[in-house]
């Protein structure tokens, strides 16, 4: 099978990928082949500028990668492994720094009568690896039900979560799933009110996902949290769209959730079945069993396939897993209006609002955020 556009691991990226999941002597060799093939197998130790011979070049997701591989292979494996130590280290620091701000926000929520719940990385890190510093983040995430969206976007509108939330960022809240909160720190928490960007306008979707979380208290704070093939779910759909830098992160928190986890293979295939991001997980599932060997049941597989996807949702698949940027200007606003449409005719269909006033009024927003930013 091909594994076409910028959402699925290119070939250096799944030797990394190997490296970090593999059986320890496969893994071995998977990581000299990624250092031959990224021209590192021979750099000078001694020089005061190793680190940044061997970082430079790298994607940022594959310098994310490098604690898991560290972990897998063995601190003392190889003599690069000493250099790197350091930033793992710092790896596990700014993860620490984000999960004390999303602690404090969820503690402000509650102090205003709503609940949260910690997803992606925040919720994996600590769930299912040994150590949060094999899974670095960026910025963490909170969901809170749909209900609670309104208060939620007042509350920061007027900095009551200490953030330093742009203006910009309110314009678009119309046409977001989630409201990315600015802190001191450099710390960034995205706040959402919805798991999936494409039904923003569906307040029940992510109903399931409440439904069956589990209460813990975490610092002193009630977090839900959500069950683990949940998790799996959310975690596989995040790699759905285009990067530049495609987004493999998802291959190896699926591995760990699995490995870890009695994932409810027939729960997953009736959420697969309910939304519209089957032709990406069609791809992505035998794609983990061909190229990772997990260990995923034949029947899901067999299930999986026999899912039936129509022409609208497999033509919304290729424009959000394409570079709409390869040709310019021209290429971003072809491709930006025709994903836009291919969205409203999917999700938005039988909404009151008409396809010209919600294109006129998304570009509109668009302007006016990048006045104010």
């Amino acid at each position: 099978m091909k594994y076409a556009g910028g959402h699925f691991p290119n070939e250096k990226q799944t030797l990394l990928l190997k490296a970090a999941l593999s059986e320890r002597l496969k893994a071995i060799r998977y990581f000299t082949e990624w250092l031959e093939a990224n021209h590192l197998d021979n750099l000078d130790m001694t020089s005061p500028n190793f680190l940044s011979d061997f970082m430079d070049n790298l994607d940022l997701g594959s310098h994310r990668m490098l604690p898991m591989v560290i972990h897998n292979l063995g601190e003392h494996t190889h003599p690069y492994f000493s250099f790197l130590l350091g930033t793992r280290k710092n790896y596990w620091v700014r993860n620490k720094q984000i999960e004390h701000k999303a602690i404090q926000i969820q503690k402000l929520l509650e102090q205003h009568g709503i609940p949260s719940m910690q997803i992606k990385g925040l919720d994996i890190a600590s769930r299912f690896y040994e150590n949060t510093a094999h899974r670095p983040m960026n910025d963490g995430d909170i969901l809170i039900p749909f209900e609670f969206r309104k208060k939620a976007i007042e509350l920061a509108g007027k900095g009551v979560l200490g953030n330093k939330t742009k203006i910009s960022q309110l314009s678009m809240k119309n046409f977001t799933h989630a409201l990315h909160l600015e802190f001191e720190g450099d710390v960034d928490i995205d706040l959402h009110w919805n798991t999936f960007r494409e039904y923003i306008y569906t307040p029940g979707s992510c109903d399931f996902i409440w439904k069956n979380a589990t209460i813990e208290t975490k610092s002193g704070v009630i977090n839900y949290r959500m069950s683990a093939t949940h998790a799996l779910f959310l975690s596989m759909v995040h790699g759905r769209n285009f990067d530049s830098t495609p987004p493999f992160r998802w291959v190896a928190d699926a591995k760990t959730i699995i490995d870890k986890s009695a994932i409810d293979w027939e729960e997953l295939l009736e959420i697969i079945r309910r939304f519209q991001f089957k032709p990406f997980l069609k791809k992505a599932f035998p794609y983990l069993v061909e190229q990772h060997q997990f260990n995923i049941p034949g029947d899901f597989l067999e299930s999986l396939s026999r899912l039936k996807t129509d022409d609208l949702e497999e033509k919304y698949y290729r424009s959000i897993s394409g570079d709409i940027r390869k040709y310019g200007l021209i290429s971003m606003l072809w491709g930006g209006t025709t994903k836009r449409i291919l969205y409203y005719r999917l999700f938005l269909r039988e909404s009151e609002i008409s396809l010209t006033r919600f294109i006129v009024s998304w570009y509109l927003n668009r302007i006016k955020a990048s006045f104010l930013s």
